[in-house]
């Protein structure tokens, strides 16, 4: 059993990351944990590491935001094994659990997901949970939660790859449910799940190779409104869109995609950039609209990824993990990533991703390159991250992490840069 370690009360003080090498699509960077280079003028913040809870196991993922009619901060929600579903509000951080089963997940690639976001229509935010062979809404309802199954894949020859919650269809209000499940011979299906006549439905957005990730957002200007990315096992990348988009026609057949990145494009490299999680954020400044953030399965990275006015796509490495030499130290994926305005001095988003070191990772765009710091360090593997207005009573946003240690850690901004 891992030995859990209080920090409550701790002050950590961070100095900003000297700059961070960039590398256009092809050029490999050299791997550290730390860049040692001419630096940000950034000045320092402090920060609180709290323990806010003791899980009963493993945690797998953490979702943040508004829950609940009254909420007037945001809620941490913590989806822990074997598939339980807590909720966390500081600065008291008393726990309520809202859902149990039985139903183990076992282990972080696995796949299980935490989502949260509008898909009933309602007024509240719903929390979706994707853990073994099912999809389930948990909605908040008078006299605690209801949970309902929304996809179940038991019996069948296929494994759960995540459910995330955004825009993902145009000419549809609100929000939708992306669902990747593989169906076997290195193949899987993205099932668009939504709510019409109060009824639950299901449409193909993808078929093609084992998708890791989703994300939905305007990532590409050569297509008006928002697209989805999916990041594959093998290394290719689509950019998946709607038919009407590019004046096509709906016949229920998967939605158009393109290729804009696939490992075979860098020999040296392999799969090894292949993405594990996927986010659409303005993480650059200087760029107009959005990237594509997402951490990598097999190299310890977070990469960037954005596109000219002709579609094409080139990326920067933001962060370089943890390594062991050459080769990526044993189940150090980058497990998680977050997008959020993490330190309001700097233009633009900032980066906080966390991997099998138990490394909390933060990269930010300044001085016309990507900079990183590791700014905390847990004693086993975190597999989440995630931000949002937690403590009413600290500056800004807050992060909250979690992962083997069973342990769920926000840091906490204490004080004005010096």
């Amino acid at each position: 059993m891992t030995r859990i370690r209080s920090r409550t009360g701790y002050v950590y003080a961070f100095g900003w990351a000297t700059a961070l090498t960039t590398a256009q699509a092809g050029a490999e960077a050299p791997r550290s944990a730390e860049r040692s280079a001419a630096g940000s003028d950034v000045a320092t913040p402090a920060y609180v590491a709290t323990t806010a809870h003791v899980a009963t196991d493993t945690v797998f993922a953490l979702a943040a935001g508004e829950l609940g009619r009254r909420a007037e901060r945001d809620t941490l929600a913590v989806l822990v094994n074997p598939s339980d579903v807590v909720l966390l509000r500081g600065p008291e951080w008393r726990a309520r659990t809202i859902h149990t089963s039985d139903d183990a997940i076992g282990d972080p690639e696995n796949r299980p997901t935490l989502s949260l976001g509008d898909v009933g229509g309602g007024r509240s935010p719903e929390l979706v949970v994707s853990a073994n062979h099912q999809v389930t809404v948990l909605s908040p309802a008078r006299r605690g939660w209801r949970a309902r199954v929304i996809y179940d894949i038991e019996g069948l020859v296929a494994n759960l790859w995540g459910a995330r919650v955004g825009d993902f269809d145009p000419i549809r209000p609100g929000n939708e449910i992306l669902v990747i499940s593989e169906q076997g011979f290195d193949s899987s299906i993205a099932d668009l799940m939504y709510r019409e006549s109060g009824e639950w439905k299901t449409s193909t957005l993808f078929a093609g190779e084992v998708g890791m990730d989703s994300a939905a957002g305007d990532f590409d200007p050569t297509i008006a409104g928002p697209e989805t990315a999916i990041v594959t096992e093998m290394g290719v990348s689509y950019r998946v869109h709607a038919p009407e988009q590019t004046g096509g026609v709906r016949d229920g057949s998967p939605w158009p995609r393109a290729s804009f990145w696939s490992a075979s494009d860098e020999p040296d490299v392999r799969p090894d950039n292949s993405g594990w999680v996927v986010k659409v954020a303005d993480v650059d400044p200087t760029q107009p609209g959005a990237e594509l953030v997402w951490g990598t399965r097999y190299s310890n990275r977070v990469l960037v990824f954005s596109a000219d006015a002709t579609g094409a796509f080139s990326y920067q490495v933001a962060i370089d993990g943890v390594f062991a030499g050459s080769e990526p130290l044993p189940g150090y994926n980058m497990w998680d990533v977050a997008v959020a305005d993490l330190v309001p001095e700097v233009p633009g988003l900032e980066i906080a991703a966390v991997d099998g070191s138990g490394s909390v990772y933060l990269a930010w765009y300044d001085s016309g390159r990507w900079q990183q710091r590791t700014l905390w360090r847990d004693d086993a593997p975190l597999y989440a991250v995630t931000a949002g207005e937690l403590d009413p009573g600290a500056p800004g946003l807050e992060l909250a992490v979690g992962g083997e240690s069973r342990a769920v850690t926000v840091l906490s901004r204490c004080s004005q840069p010096d």
